[in-house]
């Protein structure tokens, strides 16, 4: 709790920050190793706002929208005798990014645990419409959340289908199958404006 126990104002404008991440992580195996290999991109190409009403006792998300440059993810994992780099331009085509550049999540209005104000970390699921390849679905997203030093934390995950989004990864190849159950994953900084 902060000193004198008082309340944070988590009502405002708050605008995602540089230090922001997002990333996925994916299942594949490759023909010719005998155990699989789970893919790990990131990017920092992440903008976006979310718009808090009320008090701090009554606090509401009320909209917002947090948009990801897709061509921008960076395989970070290391497979030994292969180019992560060839994946990434792999997963631009899968993605579609040539008609379709940016994800995008825009969530539905939500309460906030009251505690975010006192300083805590809380839980809360945040559901909302990710765009993904110019289809748009209901996805919920479990985030931690603190509110400290005038800014929010927020770290959370989700999995969801490529195929739902007809993102078709690849299943049947003599290289490479990729389970299509994919985990997003977001970390944001959020500054008051």
């Amino acid at each position: 709790m902060p000193v004198g126990g008082t309340k944070n104002n988590v009502a405002g404008l708050w605008v995602v920050q540089p230090a922001s991440l997002v990333g996925y992580r994916a299942h594949e195996k490759f023909a010719g190793l005998p155990s699989p290999h789970e893919a790990v991109a990131r990017t920092d190409r992440v903008r976006g706002w979310l718009l808090v009403m009320g008090d701090a006792s009554n606090a509401q998300l009320v909209t917002g929208c947090v948009a990801v440059q897709l061509d921008s993810f960076r395989s970070v994992d290391h497979l030994p005798g292969f180019n992560v780099a060839d994946r990434d331009e792999i997963t631009r085509d899968l993605l579609n990014v040539a008609a379709h550049p940016y994800g995008v999540f825009q969530p539905f209005p939500a309460a906030l645990n009251p505690e975010i104000a006192l300083g805590s970390t809380v839980r809360m699921k945040v559901s909302g419409a990710l765009e993904l390849n110019g289809s748009g679905l209901p996805a919920t997203f479990p985030f931690d959340l603190r509110f400290a030093s005038g800014q929010v934390a927020a770290a959370g995950r989700t999995t969801v289908d490529a195929r739902a989004y007809g993102i078709d990864v690849p299943q049947a190849s003599d290289f490479v199958v990729v389970d299509p159950q994919i985990t997003l994953e977001i970390s944001l900084v959020l500054l008051k404006q």
